[in-house]
Formats: structure tokens, sequence, C-alpha cells
């Protein structure tokens, strides 16, 4: 679907064509007959065809254009897809001096007439470009202008951000973490057991260590006493031997 279809007569066939360039320089999709329907091609079909492939209409008034029977069913025909105004579907244009009536005098126009030198003419249009709504990106419920220049910006500022890294790699490393995080505290939870052990293991040493100066001392404070009834006992056998 394209934007805007260009409807005009043939004696504003000069400026229909500056306004579909003027269109066409913002952004827009449009469709004209002087370069889209060219000689041998049937003229009805294709100006049904512009209706249905078109979401808007640009209407090129003058004179000329309200007495014309096929410009008249060509912006009733937008009329019918949008009688509210609300998409702005139809788009009046004045380029020469003239008074719409009826339905289409319901629709605020551009007014390009008074504008003296086709730079002021070009200056008006477009500023009045810029708060166009472009059918295709509008609803019944809200609409936007379009600023195509701007969408142009950010779809390179959204191209030139860096991408987030796939769940995939992310969950590895959230499971790397996970594993390290383990492991420390496994580490710590064994350190007391360990040191545990060494202090329960020297105190078995230094109880052994003291159980054995004991028995020592008490061999040699035995010692003596075990040395004179020795001695007492010999000389008591000596004193009973008959001499």
């Amino acid at each position: 679907m394209k934007d805007f279809f260009i409807s005009y007569s043939k004696a504003d066939r000069d400026l229909a064509v500056w306004v579909n360039q003027q269109l066409r320089d913002a952004g827009y999709t449009t469709t004209i007959q002087s370069a889209d329907m060219p000689p041998g091609s049937a003229f009805v079909h294709e100006m049904d065809k512009a209706v249905e492939e078109n979401q808007g209409l640009v209407a090129v008034l003058s004179p000329d254009y309200l007495k014309s029977p096929h410009c008249k069913s060509e912006w009733q025909a937008f009329y019918q897809k949008d009688p509210n105004g609300e998409k702005r579907a139809l788009i009046p244009v004045r380029v020469r001096e003239c008074q719409p009536k009826g339905l289409l005098a319901q629709r605020v126009y551009i007014d390009l007439v008074g504008k003296d030198g086709l730079n002021h003419k070009t200056h008006r249009l477009k500023a009045e470009l810029q708060t166009l709504v472009s059918p295709s990106s509008s609803n019944s419920n809200n609409s936007q202008p379009l600023t195509f220049n701007k969408r142009k910006v950010s779809s390179k500022t959204c191209s030139s951000t860096r991408p987030s890294p796939p769940r995939s790699n992310q969950a590895k490393l959230n499971a790397t973490r996970s594993k390290i995080v383990s492991k420390n505290c496994c580490a710590n939870a064994a350190s007391p057991s360990s040191s545990t052990a060494s202090t329960k293991l020297a105190a078995r040493v230094s109880s052994k260590t003291c159980r054995q100066q004991s028995r020592t001392s008490s061999i040699r404070l035995m010692a003596p006493t075990l040395s004179s009834s020795r001695l007492a006992r010999s000389r008591c056998g000596n004193s009973a031997m008959p001499r």
C-alpha cells in the first residue's frame, strides 16, 4: 500500500507534479497519473486501482478541479474511507483561488494561494507536510505525526546498540559462577574441621608424652627402694648362714 494518490485536473498538471515531488522528498510514497499511468493504459481501471492501493488522497484544488466530475469521484472515494477526518486520508491543497463547497468544504486545506515565488510555496508546503499523518501508520484511535528523518535516526541508533548476550551463554556464565561460589563455601566449611582434627591429634600426642614421663619418673623413684630391699635381703641371707 502507498501513502497518497495525487488527484488533479489537466490544467494543474505542473503544480500537481511539483506537489508530488515535495511529498516524495518528505518520504511519502505516491501515485500520480503523469508518471504511473502511461499512454495506452485503461484510465478508469488505473484510477480504480489507485483508489484501492493508496491510503490517502491529495486533492490539488483549483476552479478546474472543482468542475471536473472525475476529480469529484476521486475525492469522494477517499471521503468515504475517512468520513470523520480522523485518519486525515483526504488532504486538499489549494493552488489557485477557489472555494470548495459541500462535503469537501468541511476539510481544512493547505493554502498556497498568495505565496509569491516557488520558494515561498515550497517552504509553506514543507511546513505543512511536517504535520501530516501517514495513513499507513495511523489508526482511528491514535494518530501521531510521521517524521521519516527521526525514524531513520532511531533505526541507526538501534542498529548501533550492542546486542545483549544470548540466553544460553548467560546461563552457562551463571552456572560457572555458582560452581565457584560453591567450591569457596566448601573450602571455608572444611577449614574449621581440619583445624579441629589437628588440635585433637596434638592433644593425643601431648597426653602420651605426659604418660611416658610419669612412668619414667615413677621408675626412677622406685629404683633406690628396690636396691635397698635387695641389699637387706642379701645381708639377712648372709647372717643366717652357719660360720
